[in-house]
């Protein structure tokens, strides 16, 4: 009677005894009112085949069901959350169960706030770790960026320091022939002969078209930088292109330089970028004649592929070495083993920017003191 948990015993599915804490629990008005009541009618419907089988087990093995947290309904119909034991006993001469219960609902409602504080938690951990990592990934990516300008601030300083000492050396060397040339026109105009006059103004010309030569280089890289040149393709005679190309080469350098022309599949018209196709030949012989002896030959290797042109220019001569086979296509950059001999570091650069607005691809192959491949292939384009 004086138990702070609810007691009831039922036999036969009803209520045959109520103690007052647990017509308190169901809202009954005294124990009186539970008296006679179906025992599953205080049990919530999402537990009544859970109780019957423990009650079975109660009547039949005679053994006490233990302690089981489950849910009731109070005659109002409102659930209570409970933990509930089962005892067999004998009530008046009859089989019955006692029924020990005890209100959980406050102790389901602290763990239920407790696993919602800890479901809070982990979101709010889960929310801080994605920020962190959003917040890492903006600063690696901020460091790329700071890391890719100073690397491109850097590059650009060393343009810079290559370009001046192109200007320096490049231009005071032809200017130098130049005034030397114009001084020796002012001073003996009227004792050097025809011949020699002719021989003067020859000197002029060639230097003059030597710096003519390194100001369109310089002004052909800055407009495909700054401009972003287009292929346009033309359909050529690309045989006649090449040997253009040779007598251009041998002009410009040495006529006396042997470059031989080799054939490779069947001579067909292609569809290539005349100015770009030009410049990609004229800078490849250029560079083979000006890094080989005079006493070895230059050979341009001409291969019709079935959808792509193929040029490959090799040289005897210098050969480039190793630690600077990667920077060779840089603007400006010239080889350790080549400083005293005439050269802007740009052709190569010129070279693979052709080849790159054609679409095509560029490969190097060197050996130092033995000589250098270089082969470059471009697909054939729709003419417009």
């Amino acid at each position: 009677e004086h138990s702070p948990d609810a007691i009831v015993v039922h036999s036969d599915g009803k209520l045959v005894y109520s103690n007052p804490a647990a017509a308190r629990l169901f809202g009954a008005a005294g124990t009186d009112e539970m008296l006679g009541m179906p025992i599953m009618r205080l049990v919530h419907p999402d537990y009544r085949d859970f109780v019957k089988q423990r009650v079975a087990g109660v009547l039949e093995q005679k053994r006490i069901a233990p302690l089981a947290e489950e849910k009731f309904l109070r005659l109002n119909g409102m659930p209570i959350d409970v933990e509930v034991a089962g005892i067999p006993i004998d009530f008046n001469g009859a089989a019955a169960v006692q029924v020990v219960i005890r209100d959980i609902s406050a102790r389901k409602h602290d763990e239920a706030a407790l696993q919602q504080a800890k479901l809070d938690l982990e979101s709010a951990n889960e929310e801080l770790e994605r920020r962190v990592s959003e917040r890492t990934s903006d600063l690696r990516q901020a460091m790329s960026n700071l890391n890719t300008a100073l690397k491109k601030e850097k590059e650009l300083g060393e343009l810079k320091t290559r370009f001046v000492s192109l200007v320096s050396h490049e231009f005071r060397t032809p200017l130098a022939g130049i005034l030397s040339s114009a001084e020796l026109l002012d001073r003996y105009q009227q004792s050097i002969d025809a011949e020699e006059r002719e021989r003067i103004f020859e000197r002029i010309y060639s230097a003059v078209a030597h710096m003519t030569a390194i100001l369109e280089n310089v002004l052909a890289m800055s407009s495909s930088e700054s401009e972003g040149q287009h292929c346009k393709p033309e359909i050529l005679q690309v045989e006649s292109l090449a040997k253009e190309a040779i007598g251009t080469a041998q002009a410009e350098l040495d006529q006396s330089r042997h470059i031989e022309l080799a054939l490779e599949g069947t001579p067909r018209r292609a569809s290539l970028d005349p100015s770009l196709t030009h410049h990609i030949l004229i800078n490849l012989l250029n560079n083979a004649l000006k890094y080989s002896t005079v006493d070895t030959p230059v050979r341009l290797l001409l291969q019709f592929a079935p959808q792509s042109i193929v040029f490959t220019v090799t040289d005897y001569g210098l050969g480039i070495p190793a630690e600077d086979i990667d920077r060779i296509f840089e603007p400006f950059h010239r080889a350790q083993n080549v400083s005293v001999i005439q050269g802007t570091g740009l052709g190569l650069a010129i070279v693979k920017q052709c080849v790159e607005i054609h679409g095509g691809e560029i490969s190097v192959v060197s050996e130092l003191g033995v000589g250098t491949s270089i082969r470059v292939e471009l697909p054939e384009k729709s003419a417009g």
